[in-house]
């Protein structure tokens, strides 16, 4: 109890307040959202915590520049170099091949084909020595993702199992034309808080942690 009152001190203080937010959310489609209505959204808000969404390379920009937290990022998308800690995921996330006509398993079998993906997320090293080898269609947006696909902009799309089937939750017509398999994951992620490793930080994980642990949980798998 004493380190969460130290939390709410250092979060009330002059000198923290001069920061944009004590966490930085990435902007993603139906989990976290501008208006603060996404899935991810809805569990953030049981911290207590300030926090501000916007594009993945800048928040993560603005997370080392300040010295803070982001989320959900796994640590291993950041240089070796900066002293990170990490929380306890709020689940595990795995990337997958999305197409209309028949399922694709790895980077060797989407070889020369134009292949869609968001530009504003980072992906692990995998993923982008697979890229290299295709014609890649960015888009800013999982939606804009889809919907090139299913206008035949693109071949196939490599997109978050997760995030998709939150969308497809919505819009289950578009299930419908979708071909994929959700075991054959090119990489998978942990989506938590990552932050610089500071004493203040550290009492942000605290609690992100502490509130997983009492089952408060923002999705169903």
């Amino acid at each position: 109890m004493a380190r969460f009152l130290v939390l709410f001190l250092l979060l009330a203080s002059p000198c923290f307040a001069k920061k944009q937010a004590a966490l930085y959310a990435v902007y993603l489609d139906g989990l976290c959202q501008y208006d603060k209505k996404g899935e991810y959204d809805k569990f953030l808000k049981q911290l207590n915590i300030p926090y501000k969404v916007m594009p993945a390379k800048r928040a993560e920009m603005q997370m080392l520049k300040d010295k803070t937290c982001i989320f959900p990022v796994d640590r291993k998308f950041f240089k070796k170099v900066y002293p990170l800690i990490q929380s306890k995921p709020i689940q595990i996330v795995h990337n997958v091949f999305f197409s209309t006509s028949k399922i694709y398993k790895s980077f060797d079998e989407v070889k020369n084909l134009r292949v869609g993906i968001r530009s504003e997320i980072n992906f692990g090293p995998k993923v982008k020595m697979g890229m290299a080898q295709n014609k890649q269609v960015n888009s800013k947006t999982l939606e804009q993702n889809i919907k090139k696909l299913l206008l035949g902009r693109t071949d196939v799309v490599l997109e978050f199992l997760e995030d998709v089937e939150l969308y497809l939750e919505k819009n289950p017509k578009i299930k419908e034309k979708l071909v994929y398999d959700r075991t054959a994951y090119v990489e998978q992620f942990e989506d938590a808080v990552t932050c610089v490793d500071t004493p203040e930080n550290k009492l942000v994980i605290d609690k992100f942690n502490e509130t997983l642990e009492s089952n408060i949980k923002p999705t169903s798998n």
